[in-house]
């Protein structure tokens, strides 16, 4: 029996927005599907309406932004395109560009998603869904695009069968976790569960770690040992980088997988074993087979069930949510509270800006998703301290250069035209439009109409501002005597941002 994934009949594909980046990190993921532009209909989208749906396709809330705009984001669409219509001080942007009229996006385009920033506070991706969200199990996966939906089906389809599976795709994809979600699935759940790189077996030795080898079957051979079809009897033994099988090993393999028995080395009699094998590979087997390199039956055979795993550049609408749950596992894994820096209080600058995220929902991303999750890892262990999250110099020399609007992110609510030279700014000025919206940068940075990042860099050589990051326990103490515990009136006593002081007092809590 020989089985593939194939494609469910579904409806119409809908063009959806996804939220990839969001102050609130909970939102990310939450979805908006637009049936009503196939129909001729315009969606407007603002702070206030309409409301997103989670996972399960129950509504959430709207956008729900101070930041972002009332003035709505009109979207339309033709047989060939949609449309993005922008409010008169909707600052937006679509795939890093800022929009500076109505922006025609092909239809082709939403295939590989299409990031549109909302006033520098939220990121949507758009892009086609083609059903309504079900109710299936996760089996470990994040995600909620067609193709990782497509993943988890084929899961709960084959787990409970004692069909071979063969995992395909490039390095990086998830095969490891996918082949684990399948014993974990599966009847042999609590049976045992044994994995091996053939790649990173010596040829001399590969079938001895296989199938066993008896006392003096060899030199060195001091001992008899079990190989690992023997240590995965009752239960799964996954195979990575199967393409990497010695070819003196293949009709081994093939024979194990036919009959259910191995034979050690050195050993003239074979043993019976119950174990379900799950390959995985990101190689060319057929090309292999062509080669002479890899036996064409042990492909046959090996390839029972075949689940295709997606890139990650083509799941784009899932790279925000990964983002998010690698920083909350990263953050833990440091001791820090991982909602304190994901979750901002309404009207506060956030920890993690789209200015950040939107290169890494634009990147190619080659290593996939094990890539992403060292880029999370390094995000975190640079920037747990920070005030808001910044790009490293090796990140940003792993990314490809970004256009220069891109790289001179508008303000988030204010025209080109009446956008502030940062020269004419003044240290004194500057204090007062600070002190005007209580340190929050977002908020200045509108105000002075420039971008935040601009406006950082004016913070940065302004000598009349203090940095939470240098205030001292003695100084936080001395605020507190005399406003009180409210965090806001600390930081406005302070001249300090609330956020930045939360921090601070947290790092000096864990004895910095």
């Amino acid at each position: 029996m020989k089985g593939s994934r194939k494609k469910r009949r579904r409806g119409a594909p809908v063009p959806t927005f996804t939220i990839a980046c969001h102050p609130q990190s909970h939102r990310v993921g939450e979805r908006l599907r637009m049936p009503e532009l196939e129909f001729g209909k315009t969606l407007a989208v603002n702070r206030l309406e309409p409301s997103f749906t989670d996972a399960r396709g129950n509504a959430t809330a709207p956008l729900s932004d101070s930041f972002v705009s009332r003035s709505p984001l009109q979207v339309s669409a033709d047989a060939k395109s949609i449309t993005l219509r922008t409010g008169g001080v909707f600052d937006v942007r679509v795939d890093g560009e800022a929009a500076r009229g109505p922006i025609t996006i092909d239809r082709d385009r939403l295939a590989d998603g299409v990031t549109v920033t909302l006033s520098n506070r939220v990121i949507l991706v758009l892009h086609w869904t083609q059903g309504r969200p079900k109710r299936t199990p996760a089996h470990g996966l994040v995600g909620f695009s067609d193709s990782i939906a497509d993943v988890r089906r084929e899961i709960g389809r084959v787990a409970e069968t004692d069909l071979q599976v063969l995992l395909r795709g490039e390095s990086g994809t998830g095969k490891e976790l996918v082949a684990r979600a399948l014993h974990q699935a599966s009847g042999r759940a609590k049976g045992p569960y044994v994995t091996v790189n053939m790649a990173a077996i010596p040829s001399t030795v590969a079938a001895s770690e296989l199938f066993g080898h008896v006392k003096g079957a060899f030199t060195g051979a001091a001992h008899a040992r079990a190989g690992l079809f023997q240590q995965a009897d009752g239960g799964t033994l996954f195979l990575d980088e199967v393409g990497e099988t010695p070819s003196d090993v293949q009709p081994l393999l093939l024979r194990a997988l036919e009959s259910g028995e191995v034979q050690r080395v050195g050993d003239e009699r074979r043993t019976r074993v119950d174990v379900r094998v799950i390959a995985a590979t990101d190689a060319d087997l057929e090309k292999a087979v062509a080669d002479g390199s890899f036996r064409l039956a042990l492909l046959h055979r090996l390839e029972a069930y075949v689940v295709e795993l997606p890139p990650l550049r083509e799941r784009r609408e899932d790279i925000g949510l990964l983002l998010v749950h690698f920083l909350r596992g990263a953050l833990s894994d440091l001791g820090h509270q991982p909602d304190e820096l994901l979750e901002t209080p309404h009207g506060e600058d956030a920890w993690l800006e789209p200015e950040l995220v939107e290169p890494l929902l634009r990147y190619g991303w080659p290593g996939n998703v094990r890539q992403l999750f060292n880029v999370a890892r390094q995000l975190a262990v640079a920037n747990a301290d920070a005030e808001v999250a910044e790009m490293t110099r090796a990140l940003a020399r792993m990314l490809p250069e970004r256009p220069e609007a891109a790289q001179d992110a508008a303000a988030a609510k204010v025209a080109a035209s009446t956008r502030t030279d940062l020269d004419n700014v003044d240290d004194q000025r500057l204090l007062e439009v600070l002190r005007a919206n209580h340190f929050r940068v977002g908020a200045s940075a509108a105000q002075l109409g420039m971008s935040k990042n601009s406006l950082y860099r004016l913070i940065e050589r302004n000598p009349l501002i203090r940095k939470a990051g240098t205030l001292t326990a003695e100084e936080i103490a001395a605020a507190r005597d005399a406003v009180g515990d409210d965090a806001t009136m600390m930081a406005d006593y302070l001249e300090v941002s609330k956020h930045g002081l939360l921090l601070r007092i947290r790092a000096l809590s864990q004895g910095e």
